[in-house]
């Protein structure tokens, strides 16, 4: 507990001992009960409501635009945009909808997604079919990981021309 807040509580703790309210407001404490300082506290109070409740549902607290111009500004739309020139200049484009062919590392107060969809089989991931990391740092689900190994201990990834062995896979815990 801070100071600061300490005092607010040791304050309000003792402002009964001047009840009624006429004598109330005349006391040390009466700043507690001013109009203007019960509106701030009670939209103080109302922000860290807000802001609790987001945190609680994985939302930010910050507004979308807000979300937007942070990742945006950290460095994402001109990784997108450097992809799409290299892209356009080999002439190919990528298919997958909704998804970047690199990653955008993003804070960690911007990650919402916990659960994690395989790339290669589109399933989402789960006990028996977490997901696993290869040694070139792509991560897929383990049945599509056997399925692409066809039962021999050497797979290559489904992204990169990189050839590994099953044992060298980890699994990884969101």
């Amino acid at each position: 507990m801070t100071p600061a807040r300490a005092h607010d509580i040791c304050a309000l703790l003792t402002c009964p001992l001047y009840l009624p309210l006429e004598r109330l407001v005349a006391s040390p404490y009466g700043a507690l009960f001013l109009p203007e300082a019960r509106a701030r506290s009670t939209s103080a109070l109302a922000a860290k409501f807000a802001t609790a409740f987001l945190e609680g549902c994985g939302l930010p607290s910050e507004s979308p635009l807000t979300v937007v111009t942070d990742v945006g500004g950290g460095g994402a739309l001109a990784k997108i945009m450097k992809v799409r020139a290299v892209m356009k200049e080999k002439r190919t484009e990528w298919s997958a909808v909704g998804e970047l062919p690199v990653e955008i590392p993003l804070p960690l107060p911007y990650r919402f997604h916990s659960i994690f969809a395989c790339p290669v089989s589109k399933e989402q991931s789960s006990a028996q079919n977490p997901p696993m990391l290869l040694p070139c740092g792509h991560v897929i689900a383990r049945e599509s990981l056997q399925r692409l190994a066809r039962g021999t201990p050497t797979l290559k990834c489904p992204y990169c021309p990189v050839v590994s062995h099953m044992s060298a896979c980890v699994r990884v815990h969101f």
